[in-house]
């Protein structure tokens, strides 16, 4: 025989075991629809980031397309990396936040 303690923990046990057996089906319904929300969010999320991502690779050609315009070609560069330009560019273009933006809510339209 095992102490007054251990029984009641055995008992507790195997009423716990018993209780999550019979899942209310109602209970798996409400937890299927949560998971198909966080679901749902996820893919919003990813989707927001490839937009954004896609609309970063069109500015960044741009922004390359006019220095080298701008300079006479790669060999006017002097020494600059294309990430020393894209760098200054996104730090301190404002325009690139609004023109962000827009993309963003112009490509979520579609």
């Amino acid at each position: 025989m095992g102490c007054f303690l251990c029984k009641i923990k055995k008992k507790r046990k195997k009423q716990k075991k018993r209780n999550n057996k019979y899942i209310s089906i109602e209970e798996r319904l409400k937890a299927d629809e949560e998971k198909e929300k966080r679901e749902e969010r996820e893919e919003e999320i990813r989707e927001r980031e490839e937009l954004t991502r896609e609309i970063l690779e069109e500015y960044i050609l741009d922004i390359i397309e006019d220095e080298v315009d701008k300079r006479g070609g790669i060999e006017g560069l002097d020494g600059e990396t294309i990430g020393d330009i894209l760098s200054y560019y996104i730090a301190n273009d404002p325009r690139f936040q609004i023109k962000l933006q827009k993309e963003l809510r112009r490509k979520g339209k579609r």
